[in-house]
């Protein structure tokens, strides 16, 4: 026991994480050197240990030490921050909890909910938030919030913040009333999961269509996926990258067939008398009578035609890379930490690996970008822990949560500003309501 209590610190509690936390628990009682190694908020060999249980990557039996946690002194209170950060509410509510400064509450609250719901905590503690959570989770009931704000992302660059009744919000149906005023209650609607937070997912409900449609909403293009991040091990490519090179090998010039278009067209032929006759050219009389006069205009019939130029292949390489426009550069944007991203977005905005991070399809490769198309609807759902993490894309979501079952809250500017603090730039009007910019 000497020759262990000799070791520095550091090292005892690189070899105390490998230990879980029922063993750790014995440790920590073994001698006031090692409780006080264990009690350090500093070396805090306990962090990993919960974190893998939170994540449930631990047997069913540590779960059941973490319920247990509060009573032992030797854990540092700062787990308790990190614990109340990401456990799921029923766990906070119904477990045991040491008694624990407000300000830990309070720092809970901003690292797992939406900066907007702080409305709700009026002259109440921040511990009854949670509950207010739990309660959405447990009963579907949405009497503490009548009304459920959304946001809608215009092709204009228009921010529009809306509200439904809680009852009967259904974020399909709203959007489907939009799409009709654009002409778009045909194309079928698209779903992105955007990000996860502790409680809460923010999704994205809109329209995909072609690059070419005078509809293009950018806005939302760059909620969804920003410039410039590209999941991992995809490098964009643009169209005369993709291009196959050419044979150095070939001993005869190589040329592109540039079409160019000529405007052909019958002249118009008109006489002194203004007759429609053609004038008879057998009679030299007849030649010096009429004059015929060519107009600078074409009739009616005329028509385009294409003929091919040979141009050589170097020329025009050098002009088609000067006109293409290339694909945004790779780059990385500032985290979000308030609030903090779920596990599994740890990296948001980034793209996050691991197969949770479905903000792109399964088969993008960089060569070609989706087009999201007339107005798209944000919107935010409350989540419960237990459920199965999204592995097919957010209409799984839709489907998981079904309709009518009041888990929808309200997301506003303020959180779409938190969230997506990149996006002002992109932003040129707000209009609260309906407003005329969808």
């Amino acid at each position: 026991k000497e020759r262990k209590m000799l070791l520095p610190p550091e090292l005892l509690t690189s070899i105390f994480e490998y230990l879980d936390l029922k063993s750790l628990i014995h440790v920590s009682g073994v001698c006031k050197h090692f409780k006080t190694v264990c009690s350090d908020p500093v070396l805090n060999p306990w962090r990993g240990q919960i974190e893998q249980v939170l994540r449930m990557r631990a047997p069913p039996e540590q779960f059941q030490v973490l319920r247990h946690l509060g009573w032992y002194s030797a854990v540092p209170k700062e787990n308790w921050l990190y614990i109340l950060t990401v456990a799921s509410p029923d766990f906070i509510l119904f477990n045991d909890v040491p008694p624990l400064p407000e300000a830990y509450w309070e720092y809970a609250f901003k690292h797992r909910f939406l900066p907007s719901w702080i409305k709700w905590k009026r002259d109440n503690s921040w511990k009854q938030l949670l509950w207010r959570v739990w309660h959405r989770l447990t009963a579907h009931c949405t009497a503490d919030e009548s009304w459920t704000n959304y946001i809608i992302l215009s092709r204009h660059g228009i921010v529009n913040s809306a509200s439904a009744s809680s009852r009967s919000y259904e974020p399909q149906d709203v959007l489907d009333i939009y799409k009709l005023q654009n002409n778009l209650a045909r194309e079928p609607s698209t779903t992105r999961l955007v990000v996860q937070l502790a409680d809460v997912r923010i999704i994205a409900i809109g329209t995909l269509g072609q690059a070419s449609s005078y509809q293009v909403n950018r806005l939302a293009k760059e909620f969804i996926t920003p410039s410039g991040i590209y999941p991992e091990g995809v490098v964009p490519l643009s169209t005369y990258d993709r291009l196959e090179p050419l044979s150095a090998a070939s001993d005869t010039p190589q040329y592109y067939k540039i079409p160019v278009t000529r405007r052909v067209g019958t002249p118009i032929t008109r006489s002194l008398t203004f007759d429609d006759a053609t004038p008879s050219t057998s009679s030299a009389t007849s030649l010096s009578f009429w004059r015929r006069i060519r107009s600078g205009t074409f009739s009616t019939n005329e028509k385009d035609a294409v003929t091919y130029v040979d141009a050589p292949t170097a020329v025009m390489d050098s002009m088609y890379r000067n006109l293409k426009p290339s694909p945004p550069t790779p780059r990385e944007y500032p985290r979000l930490t308030l609030p903090r991203p779920s596990h599994g977005h740890r990296k948001f905005p980034n793209f996050t690996p691991g197969g949770l991070d479905l903000r792109w399809p399964k088969m993008y490769d960089g060569t070609s970008e989706e087009v999201w198309v007339g107005p798209v609807l944000i919107t935010a759902v409350i989540v419960s822990q237990t459920e199965e993490p999204l592995t097919d894309g957010g209409d799984e979501l839709l489907r998981r949560i079904g309709r009518g079952r009041g888990r929808w809250v309200s997301f506003t500017t303020t959180d779409l500003d938190t969230i997506a603090p990149w996006l002002s730039t992109y932003i040129e009007k707000r209009v609260e309501g309906m407003g005329l910019g969808n």
